[in-house]
């Protein structure tokens, strides 16, 4: 909660002794308080620091010299779970984008903070975290994020879970997360358990929790209040404890921010008229960027999903219609290819859920921060394309120059005695996708795979760029020869969505040709990136056999006319001069085949090799089918397939 009018400014120190760097710096500096984290301001030139403990003043400047101070204000709203005192300082007047150097109380500890990207940046989304008070692996997750260098975590909420772990699991979770929290900024929203009922195996004595520990000690960056947080709402989005015995915590129900070219926009919990009050505030954000060239993206990110495969207690139906409502107005389709509106980030299920594209907006579920993990029911969802049962985070990088957002979900840690995780080395990357901005050209910008990042050790070195493969957009023709070096990558959206089969064989289910003697199967022996591969086999009896898999159900359901759309695979031979089909072909809903394109490679040797096929759609709204084979199957031969990409 932003702190009180007039009592948070910022003061240049002319005619005022400036504070020394000696005191603050060195590696024997060590913080008088606690709970330190900030958040970005309503303006690229200010933020919100907040902090809990009694000292008021904080040094802040481009270097460890300082130069400026600002006077922290008690909150405007009171946490209840412990004493405090808990203060925020508004800084204002920074420069966009520029690093600074802070420290809180004369003896305090040295930290930097850098003001919101104006250009490229990474961040990570988390959600459903809990403390280590009582899930000690929480430790792990922050120590990840921080690993993972973000320049602000987004947080889909249930932030402490202190209704499960107990009342002293709210200071505990501020304090887990400083791990990163000094250095890069804290956006939230909130989740049911910040109100939520003390749980059936809290420790006693465990009250329900409330809002004003969360909007006591977090600022939310353009700050709004929905309908019904009136001021004598003394329940959820509202609490207990303000002038004349009304609301104690109203407003910033949720918010929105701008980071380089992507605008955030997060959603509230599903209070009454909640989502339909976000709905008409952001049909306006939203127009407002659509119109802005500036603005290359738009995502959304919140607690409720609008889809999952978990029914109860899973997605939420007013969630879902406002969502939906403004995917239909701002997200690219056939007939709207330039929507920004791209990507919404829901958490409160404990899994990670890929769905495909639902009128334009790709839906991904990410709530397993460390609270625990749930096992999504069968069958699924019809759209959904990929589950994953583990630990982890999501990894986002906006690339400015080549106008791209990409994706990565990293592993965290397991959860000691938990059995039927999905298999998820700590710090592997397990899926990754791209979105790439209408109108961006040709460029040797890197196609996204699901190819984890292994670490052998706990604490990891994490590149502020990551290098995936660059693939190579060859020349059109029915059947060309392959080139094993690649050079430049298509551009567009990245259409599959479970290009390694690390988990399962989810959107890949398909066989092609005749399948007599032959199996299709996931494998985790001799892969070429990540933890699994597809591997096609003859068996006893098989003579040349044209055979493989493809897309089940198709990736792409519907083309833009004259878009074209590029397929690749990485295919490792059984023996040098196999030949390996990479089939792109395009269909009218009524099943006729509309373009047929196809690559086949015959292989120098039993290396890895890239292959990859363009196809121009002839007309709109077909859907594409993919296809992997080998030509000539005989008994005991084989191929593998893994980082397959369908990019347009």
């Amino acid at each position: 909660m932003r702190a009180a009018l007039g009592l948070s400014v910022a003061v240049l120190l002319a005619g005022v002794a400036a504070p020394t760097a000696a005191a603050g710096t060195g590696s024997t500096a060590v913080d008088t308080v606690d709970e330190i984290h900030w958040s970005f301001g309503d303006s690229p030139g200010e933020l919100t620091l907040s902090w809990r403990g009694e000292e008021t003043v904080v040094a802040y400047g481009l270097t460890d010299a300082y130069g400026a101070l600002a006077v922290g204000a008690p909150s405007a709203v009171t946490p209840v779970d412990r004493d405090g005192p808990f203060r925020e300082a508004e800084l204002t007047g920074l420069a966009p984008d520029t690093v600074y150097h802070y420290r809180i109380g004369a003896d305090g500890a040295d930290h930097t903070l850098r003001t919101a990207p104006l250009g490229s940046f990474r961040w990570v989304d988390t959600g459903d975290t809990a403390s280590s008070l009582c899930k000690p692996w929480a430790t792990q997750v922050h120590a990840l994020i921080a690993q993972l260098a973000p320049r602000f975590v987004t947080h889909g909420g249930d932030i402490s879970e202190a209704n499960v772990c107990g009342v002293g699991a709210v200071h505990q979770y501020y304090l887990d997360q400083q791990a990163w929290s000094t250095s890069a900024a804290f956006q939230p929203m909130w989740g049911n358990h910040e109100y939520g009922q003390p749980q059936p195996g809290a420790p006693a004595g465990t009250p329900r929790d409330t809002l004003a520990n969360y909007k006591g000690r977090s600022a939310i960056t353009n700050p709004q209040t929905i309908s019904v947080d009136t001021a004598t709402k003394t329940s959820h989005p509202g609490c207990p404890g303000g002038p004349d015995g009304g609301n104690g915590c109203r407003g910033e129900d949720w918010g929105w921010f701008r980071a380089g070219g992507v605008l955030f926009v997060g959603y509230p919990e599903i209070w009454p008229e909640a989502l339909a009050d976000w709905r008409r505030t952001t049909e306006v954000l939203l127009a407002e960027a659509q119109a802005d060239p500036t603005i290359d993206f738009v995502v959304t990110y919140g607690h409720r999903p609008a889809y999952s495969s978990q029914v109860v207690n899973g997605w939420d139906p007013t969630v879902r219609a406002a969502i939906d409502a403004l995917a239909a107005r701002f997200s690219p389709r056939p007939d709207s290819p330039t929507g920004k509106y791209v990507l919404n980030l829901a958490h409160h299920v404990h899994a990670l859920e890929v769905f495909r594209p639902i009128n334009g907006l790709t839906h991904v579920t990410n709530a397993s921060g460390g609270q625990g993990r749930v096992t999504l029911p069968s069958p699924p969802d019809p759209n959904s394309l990929l589950r994953l049962s583990h630990l982890g985070v999501l990894a986002g990088e906006y690339d400015a120059a080549a106008r791209a957002l990409s994706l990565r979900w990293v592993c965290g840690p397991d959860i000691p005695g938990s059995t039927g995780a999905d298999p998820c080395g700590y710090g592997d990357t397990m899926w990754s996708t791209t979105f790439r901005a209408a109108g961006t050209d040709p460029a040797p910008s890197p196609t996204p795979t699901a190819s984890p990042t292994p670490t052998a050790s706990p604490t990891p070195t994490v590149s502020p760029t990551p290098s995936p493969t660059v693939s190579p957009t060859p020349t059109v023709s029915p059947t060309p020869t392959a080139s094993p070096t690649p050079t430049v990558a298509p551009t567009g959206r990245e259409w599959v969505l479970n290009p390694g089969a690390e988990t399962n064989l989810t959107g890949w289910s398909g066989r092609y040709g005749t399948t007599t003697g032959v199996t299709v199967a996931r494998t985790t022996s001799g892969v070429r990136t990540g933890r699994g591969a597809i591997r096609v086999a003859a068996g006893s009896g098989a003579r040349d056999l044209s055979s493989g898999f493809n897309d089940n159900p198709r990736w792409l359901q519907r083309t833009v006319r004259g878009a074209t759309y590029t397929a690749g695979a990485w295919v490792r031979p059984v023996a040098a001069g196999q030949e390996i089909v990479v089939r792109l072909r395009e269909w009218t809903p009524g099943g006729a085949l509309v373009t047929d394109r196809s690559t086949t490679l015959r292989a120098p040797s039993t290396a890895w090799q890239r292959v990859t096929v363009p196809l121009t759609a002839a007309q709109a709204g077909t859907a594409l089918s993919m296809a992997v084979y080998a030509k000539d199957l005989d008994a005991g031969e084989w191929f593998l397939a893994d980082d397959l990409s369908l990019v347009g």
